[in-house]
């Protein structure tokens, strides 16, 4: 019975040193902080100096925190993120009239991970509009190390509220195959990682003590782990595959895709540029391939900047590292989609653009014929390209000063410029939601496609930066057999 008694009285000891131990930290106000669990992206640095301005969050694992310093490495400087958690100014309380907002989503390429924000993609670009007298403002959306289903969560949470006009999205390229850690993120629930973990005996402040001291080998057991998923990875062998898998990043952009239109955003697909060397080492051409294939299938605006920067100089130039643009980068991206959006084809930069920016400005007086006298109408058949030559259709005459589209039939507007500076403004008519596509001839993105469920307006249309002496504007009526007919009507503008 000898080892029962000196069981007990260790036991008893244990319980006193335990107790006064106990005692001693509750006395001096020891509380250890309540940690949140960490972060096993391999993307996601989780030192001190990143989460000083990335925070955790319940729907996108994390997320820029709003009005906090960015450390100098990030920035390029020491700039403030807005009250929003976003790069650049203040957004007004309302939107202007006239202003055009073109939102920047993507990772720390979009963000300008190490670039000022006035010398990144977004900085250049807005200064390049405004010199030209467009309203514009840019909206930065980008954040370290997001992938195209952070991107996708964040534009519906954060940006879409913001009434942007136009939304580009500018991801794929080195996030999405990164190395996931257990499992895909589409698979990870995003909550466990911004709330605290219920931990048994977390109120005792002896078991705090030990948590604050093993802390340390816990990260660094953590790192090395991170470390092998990276290592696997950079061999082409991840053990729990990549975060977002091509068949779920193909669903991020089609989602994307749907939300822009469904609240009359232009959606616009930015091919990511990479060096030469780190497209040979990884997969970026597969996921490029899928970006050109849903643009392509759901008619999406794609910029593809590759040339610009193989014009442009050598890739030690243009990049900082293996991946992020330097500030020559930005500035080549900046103009690529500049050309993309204002001269290449019709865009949302384009509307109310005489009223509002040319017309006002030079005191020219503007001219206003209504669109059913400045152009002659021909209805095609349902099969018929927009492109076709009117005589495969039949002249239609705008009755009451609108012209009828029928369910699966597409109307032709022919007219004659006047002078450059001219515009179209269009007026579609639904009496019930049905599906339209309005597009200019020989452009093959739309101007707009999307439900019309009453009156849809695209105004500013600029005829003068797509056509020399006669242009084409295309409508079409996606509905179905029971589909309403769809009534076109609007004017035409021209400066004098």
């Amino acid at each position: 019975m000898k080892w029962i008694r000196r069981i007990a009285f260790s036991i008893v000891w244990i319980a006193i040193l335990f107790g006064t131990v106990e005692l001693g930290l509750r006395v001096a106000g020891f509380r250890a902080p309540r940690a949140l669990p960490p972060l096993e992206f391999v993307a996601f640095e989780t030192g001190p100096e990143t989460l000083r301005f990335l925070g955790r969050d319940p729907r996108l694992f994390w997320t820029l925190r709003p009005s906090v310093l960015l450390p100098s490495y990030a920035s390029g400087g020491f700039e403030r993120t807005t009250s929003l958690g976003m790069r650049g100014s203040e957004l007004p309380d309302t939107k202007d009239d006239f202003e055009v907002r073109v939102a920047i989503l993507g990772d720390s390429c979009a963000f300008g991970f190490g670039v000022p924000q006035r010398r990144t993609m977004a900085g250049a670009f807005e200064r390049r509009l405004r010199a030209v007298g467009r309203d514009v403002t840019i909206v930065n959306a980008g954040v370290p190390g997001y992938t195209s289903l952070q991107c996708v969560r964040r534009f519906e949470r954060d940006v879409l509220p913001l009434e942007p006009d136009i939304a580009v999205f500018y991801t794929g390229h080195w996030n999405d195959f990164g190395p996931a850690v257990g499992k895909p993120d589409h698979e990870k629930d995003p909550t466990a990682y911004a709330t605290e973990p219920s931990e048994p005996f977390r109120g005792i402040r002896t078991m705090q003590l030990v948590g604050r001291w093993t802390a340390p080998i816990a990260e660094r057991l953590r790192a090395r782990r991170t470390a092998w998923y990276r290592t696997q990875f950079e061999e082409g062998e991840p053990p729990d595959g990549v975060r977002v898998p091509l068949a779920r990043f193909r669903s991020n952009l089609e989602r994307f895709v749907q939300l822009a239109r469904s609240r009359g955003v232009q959606p616009v697909l930015l091919l990511g540029p990479a060096p030469a060397e780190t497209r040979r080492w990884f997969p970026i051409d597969e996921y490029h391939e899928t970006i050109r294939a849903v643009g392509l299938e759901h008619r999406v605006l794609l910029v593809d900047p590759h040339d610009d920067f193989e014009r442009a100089g050598v890739d030690d130039d243009l990049y900082d590292d293996w991946i992020h643009p330097s500030v020559a980068g930005h500035r080549v991206l900046a103009r690529r989609l500049y050309h993309a959006l204002v001269h290449e084809t019709p865009s949302k930069l384009h509307d109310r653009s005489l009223t509002a920016f040319e017309a006002i400005e030079d005191g020219a007086g503007l001219t206003r014929r209504p669109l059913t006298e400045a152009c002659s109408g021909t209805v095609l058949p349902g099969d018929a390209s927009g492109d076709a030559p009117v005589e495969a259709g039949r002249p239609v005459s705008a009755r009451e000063a609108v012209f009828r589209v029928d369910p699966g039939a597409t109307l032709v507007l022919d007219g004659t410029l006047e002078g450059p500076r001219c515009e179209a403004r269009v007026r579609i008519e639904c009496p019930q939601p049905t599906r339209v596509r309005l597009s200019l001839s020989g452009i093959e993105t739309p101007i707009f496609e999307g439900v019309v469920d009453g009156v849809h307006r695209s105004n500013g249309i600029a005829l003068g930066t797509f056509f020399e002496d006669g242009f084409r504007i295309v409508v079409r009526n996606l509905g179905g057999a029971q589909a309403a007919p769809v009534g076109v009507s609007g004017e035409l503008v021209q400066a004098d």
